[in-house]
């Protein structure tokens, strides 16, 4: 399943998973209620479904999936994590070879 959609888009599609209220997501993300909606409108669209119910309906069903998924930003955090703990593994190899 390919999802195009935007990292706000991924994040209220998670969170209606969740089985979560546009007021419920709009708390949690810190937007409004209004923005959260159009976000689910967009999300429709793209998928090609028409309603709430049809994308909660949709989300439920791929629940699983979509909270697999990451957002491009919680990837890029994973690749600095990632990149930060191997130098940081280099430095130390480095440092035990200096010393000997």
């Amino acid at each position: 399943m390919n999802l195009d959609l935007s990292n706000r888009e991924l994040q209220v599609i998670q969170l209606v998973a969740d089985e979560n209220s546009s007021k419920q997501i709009a708390l949690v993300l810190e937007i409004s209620k209004r923005t959260v909606d159009r976000h689910r409108y967009n999300i429709c669209k793209k998928l090609g479904i028409t309603g709430n119910n049809s994308l909660i309906q949709f989300s439920i069903k791929n629940r699983k999936y979509l909270l697999k998924l990451k957002t491009s930003t919680e990837l890029n955090l994973d690749l600095i994590i990632n990149d930060v703990s191997n130098n940081y593994k280099i430095e130390n190899k480095f440092k035990r070879r200096t010393k000997l």
